[in-house]
């Protein structure tokens, strides 16, 4: 009989839990979980959960009897300490150790901090744990004002959730605009569209310090670089995340940008993989190594890791993708933007498509917003033909027919 450990319990832990199981029935499977809570989607913690529409049990991927049914070992409030490759064996935080066949590391990313003066006080936060969730939920029901530092997706999903508790919320962007990587015209709609819900943005604005009573008492504000004060009874830090890779780099694993794995998603020991946020896989539709640190990739990496863990062939590759919800604004995203892009939009106002076109005229990335065109747009990236752009903008014609 096999056994298999997954450090990591979220949906990338848990789904690889799953597909192992379903591979082999007789196997030993142990889930390293970290967090004391059963493992949980992590998508709503910015979106229904944050808003107060779903609760703790609706974004529970399996509860406790799952885990029992289908004889997952749940270590839950445990974590890895150490791995040794050349035992097989993993440790953990109470003092044990589990032999493996074979290992899959999914210990996700951690938000990045600031090291302004005051970012110790009661009501500075991040945002990627259901505690967390919780805690600003209950901030921002209250009515709490808040600044958000950082105009990515986890900061404007905060910002719509403040709003729609009716919390004032200021959004401190270092750039001159929102989410850079899709180019200054979609981040101006999002501007928009969050100044039309009555959210403030600072442009260039810089903390200088997180302001309260005394050296530890609660936020009262922040100061920016310059002099101005903005009130805050909650300040969320969202400016990004970095992979943890501590358990990987001590093992002697290949690490960069993450874990460096193929496109098996096998790292440089091949009993040991790599799901979710940690991998950086070969990725043959993106023409090298990209890692992902979205929903998708967790959802879908793990059928690839299981299978090269009980030793069938199977390979990870085609287009990133990623979602979000704000306000009325319904939004799927694929692929990677090139450099030197031109963009094609199909359709105006609340609904419509978006193409990126490399200099070849290949389509590289998409966007539809408000419109269920997902499955095509898909399919127009996996081609990697060049696509006509009047064809393209032209709603009459096919999504299928765009390409040359």
């Amino acid at each position: 009989m096999s056994t298999y450990v997954i450090v990591g319990g979220g949906l990338a832990g848990t789904r690889t839990a799953e597909e192992l199981r379903d591979l082999d029935g007789d196997a030993r499977i142990v889930l390293v979980a970290g967090e004391a809570a059963l493992p949980y989607d992590r998508p709503p913690l910015t979106k229904d959960y944050l808003l107060g529409a779903k609760q703790e049990n609706d974004i529970v991927l399996h509860d406790a009897g799952w885990f029992t049914d289908n004889q997952i070992e749940l270590h839950a409030g445990q974590n890895a300490s150490s791995i040794d490759p050349a035992a097989q064996l993993v440790y953990l935080t109470d003092g044990t150790s589990i032999h493996y066949d074979g290992l899959a590391l999914a210990t996700g990313s951690r938000p990045r901090s600031l090291t302004v003066p005051g970012v110790g006080r009661p009501g500075v936060q991040t945002l990627r744990t259901l505690p967390e969730s919780t805690q600003l939920r209950d901030s921002l029901a209250a009515g709490d004002p808040i600044v958000i530092v950082g105009g990515g997706w986890i900061g404007l999903e905060a910002a719509a959730a403040a709003r729609h508790h009716g919390a004032p919320v200021t959004v401190l962007v270092r750039d001159r605009t929102v989410l850079p990587a899709l180019g200054h015209e979609i981040g101006k709609r999002f501007i928009e569209l969050h100044r039309k819900h009555g959210v403030e943005f600072v442009f260039g604005g810089e903390l200088a310090s997180i302001d309260g009573d005394g050296d530890r008492g609660p936020v009262t504000g922040v100061t920016l670089v310059g002099g101005r004060v903005i009130e805050a009874r909650r300040v969320l830090i969202a400016v990004g995340a970095e992979p943890r890779v501590e358990l990987a780099r001590e093992a002697g694993l290949e690490v960069g940008n993450g874990v460096l794995v193929d496109d098996t998603l096998a790292t440089s020991d091949p009993r040991i993989v790599a799901v979710g946020d940690i991998a950086a896989p070969e990725n043959a539709w993106f023409g090298g190594r990209l890692r992902v640190e979205h929903w998708a990739t967790a959802l879908t990496q793990p059928a690839i890791a299981a299978r090269t863990l009980v030793g069938d062939e199977a390979h990870f590759d085609g287009p990133p993708f990623f979602y979000t919800d704000q306000y009325d604004l319904s939004m799927e995203f694929r692929g990677v933007i090139p450099d030197e892009a031109t963009m094609i939009q199909r359709g105006s106002g609340a609904e419509y498509l978006v193409i990126w076109l490399n200099r070849d005229g290949v389509p590289r990335a998409a966007m539809n917003v408000n419109q269920w065109e997902g499955d095509s747009l898909e399919a127009l990236l996996r081609q990697a033909r060049p696509a006509d752009p009047r064809r393209f903008a032209d709603p009459t014609v096919g999504l299928d027919e765009v390409t040359r």
